[in-house]
């Protein structure tokens, strides 16, 4: 459960913060600061393509690296657990 969630606000984090320059590709007035004018077209189709690829990754690549540091932290001797933070 602990995982689950910890993946869900990653992803969530991780793709919430590219809101604002989705925003700011739509506006108008904006649209003479981009660095690559004409080379790249960001249409919703692109915009969907490349967040299919990077969610396919995070599946593939980051899941497995979330899921399995804590066995592995563990087999090596990191005391997770007991992090000294300091009192509240």
């Amino acid at each position: 459960m602990t995982l689950a969630l910890l993946f869900i606000s990653h992803e969530i984090i991780y793709f919430a913060r590219c809101l604002p320059y989705l925003i700011a590709d739509q506006i108008p007035s904006l649209q003479k600061y981009k660095i690559q004018q004409k080379t790249i077209q960001n249409t919703a189709q692109n915009q969907w393509k490349v967040f299919r690829y990077v969610l396919l990754s995070h599946f593939i690549f980051e899941l497995p690296m979330i899921v399995g540091f804590h066995p592995v932290a563990v087999y090596f001797g990191m005391a997770i657990s007991s992090v000294p933070f300091p009192p509240l």
